[in-house]
């Protein structure tokens, strides 16, 4: 157990879940709040860790390295846990219990996947989050919820297997499963580890919902309660990212020839399908879903930037920022959505004369998915096209051009999807609904107003985004 304070939040996680399941015992009432201010002080821990400088360093034989990257997707997944945890507040359930310890427990495996830096642990730390997510799932409110939880089960069945096999494949090439190790011995490209890439990028690729890999996540999100598709979509999903951008970076970083056209390939296909279904959708989550899908297209096309050694920081930190923004965002509107009592768009008409703060506020999340200016998002898109020019001046790979103009068409057409919730909200339809007086739950309002006031934040402040992604690229 060298070095092993630096997993003090994930060991503070475990305490918090066994808390929460002693609390249902002999003091149920005690549960919601014990677990959303436990994530925040898990949160508190890994701050203060950062400013006396020991949030970072290898732990347990090098199988995890938490550097500044994993410090920065850690501190990002505890936030969003810790909201998903306040938007469950509202939510009547007979076993409550079940739903914070497994959202905590998805919480670990999240963690684990960000500072993973062997295969092992990477592998665990998925199946501990997958497994929670799916018990989740099976506690969500829609009578479809059983499809749904089949459907997911097989889905990380099939990723798993796919995955572990390419594992294997890697461990025979490589004679290890640490990161490092199989970085430095796997260096000179052939068949066999092309192989192997591909069915371990296959099974990633499930994690992070790419196209054609994405079908389980908009049922997923539907048939969940609303805390948990706000988890799934806005911290969960950061989980993967951070397993992928680790495993590409740390195993392939010599490779980067090998993966960079697949990628930009799942990354072409998220873009196009991702904005596309989402403008088809008139169910809020699933729209939110489908937007997701294009967000991962937006990240991979970061990753595919950083690919070149020139423009690696230029594409790290344009992931950071696509997926920082994008989570605030989708927390944001599912806080919104759950605090009107909306599951389509037709739910939102006339909200700003009943709830007009309400509906500001909402807006203002719409806004950060669109990307577009009063919006921490807006710089985010500038930092990826930039990254792509960066990328193409460098690589010499002019056709590559055609990316930057894809991520600004698609932007256009995402825009268009998130202003329907704005328009709906206060635009006059003939068929508005009945207005209703009721008040909507405390702690949802309060995750909506500090993530449109996050999103706002970042736009008129982007030097201090701009530092805080990048001082994350220093190291992994």
């Amino acid at each position: 157990m060298d070095n092993a304070i630096v997993l003090l939040p994930e060991l503070l996680l475990v305490l918090l879940g066994l808390a929460v399941l002693i609390a249902a015992r002999f003091a149920p009432r005690l549960i919601a709040p014990l677990s959303t201010y436990g994530l925040v002080a898990a949160f508190g821990v890994l701050l203060g860790q950062a400013l006396i400088g020991a949030v970072g360093g290898p732990a347990f034989a090098n199988a995890v390295q938490i550097g500044p990257l994993a410090g920065f997707f850690r501190g990002a997944i505890l936030l969003a846990v810790a909201a998903a945890s306040a938007l469950a507040w509202g939510e009547a359930h007979p076993s409550p219990h079940l739903r914070f310890g497994l959202l905590i427990a998805s919480a670990l495996g999240a963690l684990g996947m960000a500072g993973a830096a062997d295969w092992v642990i990477l592998y665990l730390s998925a199946t501990v989050m997958g497994t929670a997510l799916l018990g989740l799932v099976a506690l969500g409110p829609s009578r479809a919820r059983q499809e749904t939880m089949l459907k997911l089960f097989l889905v990380q069945a099939v990723a798993g297997a796919v995955m572990l096999f390419g594992l294997t494949w890697l461990y025979g090439l490589g004679g290890s499963t640490s990161y490092v190790a199989l970085g430095s011995a796997l260096q000179t490209p052939d068949s066999l580890l092309t192989y192997a890439l591909l069915l371990v990028l296959g099974g990633l690729a499930f994690t992070v919902a790419a196209v054609p890999f994405h079908a389980w996540l908009p049922d997923a999100t539907e048939g969940s309660a609303p805390s948990t598709g706000a988890w799934l979509l806005g911290g969960a999903s950061l989980a993967a990212v951070a397993g992928v951008t680790r495993v590409l970076m740390m195993v392939f970083s010599t490779n980067t020839g090998l993966w960079a056209p697949y990628v930009t390939g799942l990354a072409v296909l998220s873009l196009l399908a991702g904005s596309l279904l989402a403008l088809a959708q008139s169910e809020l989550r699933r729209m939110l879903a489908f937007a997701s899908v294009g967000t991962t297209g937006f990240g991979l096309l970061s990753l595919v930037a950083a690919s070149h050694p020139a423009s690696s920081q230029d594409g790290l930190m344009a992931l950071l920022m696509t997926v920082l923004t994008a989570g605030i965002a989708t927390l944001g509107l599912f806080a919104g959505f759950g605090a009107a009592g909306a599951r389509t768009l037709t739910d939102l008409t006339g909200l700003h004369r009943r709830q007009p703060g309400l509906a500001l506020a909402l807006s203002a999340c719409a806004i950060a998915l669109a990307a577009l200016p009063l919006a921490g998002a807006f710089w985010a898109r500038i930092s990826l096209v930039r990254a792509i020019l960066v990328y193409v001046s460098q690589s010499m790979l002019f056709g590559a051009l055609a990316l930057a103009v894809l991520v600004m068409l698609t932007t256009v057409v995402m825009a268009y999807t998130a202003l329907r919730v704005p328009k709906a909200i206060y635009l006059p339809t003939t068929d508005a609904p009945i207005p209703s007086d009721q008040a909507p739950p405390s702690p949802q309002l309060a995750v909506l107003w500090l993530c449109a006031l996050a999103s706002v934040f970042f736009f008129v402040a982007p030097s201090l985004l701009w530092s805080l992604v990048g001082a994350a690229t220093r190291g992994f």
